[in-house]
């Protein structure tokens, strides 16, 4: 199945990453092309320093990463692999597929940086002091990169997760979107310390067959536990620009 996704959706540039070796054999039985195949995680215990630095030479060369996590308890328990790619990279989206999860991230061609300001205190804990946008307009297949920074203004009790959607028609469903706990899951609100920016990348997969026109790109945080949305003096969520598709 992670097969047949992967040819359905392939683009020059893309590469798919094994986060251990020995899912060579099986996944390469049902995708035979090895050319942008990488097997990570190869020695036992991980070389961490070897290990970030074949993902950067990985990275530099090519724009989607996809990542087949499974058995990364003995393979990587630092979670080294997921750990770089999450500071390093945005990622669109995981799945899973029985117990081995696929998750997609593109790769930045510019370091992120806080370029749009807007200071909007969601709850009277988290303010959004600004984001980075990677472009203003897409192509379906794209995956849109935001990076947020947000500022722990008081001690957090909760996790939240983010929301970034991409919608037309208010009234209706996001034609694209991506939630997730900050740093991929790995930068949990609840360790946030009290004036400390995070920066926090997400990525939006555009599907194949998103119609061409104008999107409106929102963001905000709800509770993990009962999906209730922070909210700030405009509302449950935050308008940060339009997007075009062509």
């Amino acid at each position: 199945g992670i097969a047949r996704q992967l040819d359905s959706i392939a683009r020059p540039g893309d590469a798919v990453l094994l986060n251990a070796p020995n899912q060579w054999e099986v996944f390469t039985y049902y995708h035979p092309d090895t050319s942008n195949v990488f097997p990570l995680a190869r020695s036992r215990p991980l070389d961490a320093p070897a290990q970030i630095a074949e993902l950067e030479q990985i990275a530099a060369s090519h724009d989607r990463l996809f990542v087949l996590y499974w058995g990364e308890a003995q393979s990587d328990p630092n979670r080294v692999i997921e750990s770089w790619l999450n500071e390093h990279t945005f990622k669109a989206y995981d799945q899973w597929f029985s117990d081995v999860r696929l998750a997609v991230y593109a790769v930045p061609r510019a370091a992120a940086e806080l370029r749009t300001q807007t200071g909007v205190n969601f709850g009277d804990q988290i303010t959004l002091e600004g984001y980075a946008l990677n472009a203003a307009e897409f192509a379906p297949g794209d995956i849109l990169q935001l990076t947020l920074f947000w500022r722990a203004d008081t001690p957090i009790d909760k996790r939240y997760k983010v929301f970034v959607h991409l919608g037309g028609d208010p009234a209706s469903p996001p034609v694209a979107q991506h939630d997730g706990e900050p740093g991929g899951g790995l930068s949990l609100t609840t360790t946030w310390q009290p004036g400390q920016t995070v920066a926090d990348n997400h990525g939006v997969y555009l599907p194949l067959d998103l119609a061409p026109g104008a999107y409106s790109l929102v963001v905000g945080l709800y509770s993990v536990d009962d999906g209730a949305r922070l909210t700030h003096a405009g509302g449950d969520s935050l308008f940060l620009s339009t997007i075009m598709v062509r």
